[in-house]
């Protein structure tokens, strides 16, 4: 929920705990909430940039309208403009060639996949409207998905239509 590059809230990192992340790290919504909160306060002891600064999350809105077939139709452009396709494939399979070429690498220099956009369980960060609206806008650290913030600055209501 931060800009792209900075530190995670504790919020971010209780729902990246409580929820997991597909194909990376497995849920631990089994273990109670205090010994979630207890395992992110040790894991934020391994990065000294936290004792030092505050995460402040991004606010988001939420979807200015109800489903349509206009507002995916409207999705489907937006998707187009931004070269989403490149990446992800036409049909959102992720078959884009860049994908398929092997460009994609994470910070490590690793190649790694585009997520397949038909299978929710993909999503790394989640799957509801506002988790993929909060990929789009803040990007994924780590992985060659950028943050859109700039570009849909001043056109919130065009990246809503995005997750439908």
């Amino acid at each position: 929920s931060t800009e792209s590059g900075s530190l995670p809230t504790d919020q971010d990192l209780f729902r990246t705990v409580t929820q997991g992340i597909p194909g990376y790290m497995p849920s631990f919504v089994g273990l109670t909430e205090e010994e979630r909160w207890q395992i992110i306060a040790y894991v934020k002891s391994f990065n000294p940039a936290f004792k030092d600064r505050k995460p402040e999350a991004m606010v988001f809105g939420n979807p200015p309208f109800p489903s349509s077939n206009e507002s995916i139709e409207k999705g489907r452009k937006v998707y187009q403009q931004f070269g989403c396709m490149n990446c992800h494939g036409a049909e959102g399979k992720a078959d884009g060639t860049e994908s398929l070429e092997g460009n994609l690498k994470d910070a490590r220099g690793l190649r790694i996949q585009a997520t397949d956009l038909t299978e929710f369980i993909t999503f790394k960060n989640g799957a509801s409207a506002r988790d993929i609206y909060r990929s789009i806008m803040t990007g994924l650290d780590g992985a060659p998905m950028p943050s859109y913030e700039t570009a849909f600055k001043d056109h919130e209501a065009d990246l809503w239509p995005l997750w439908e």
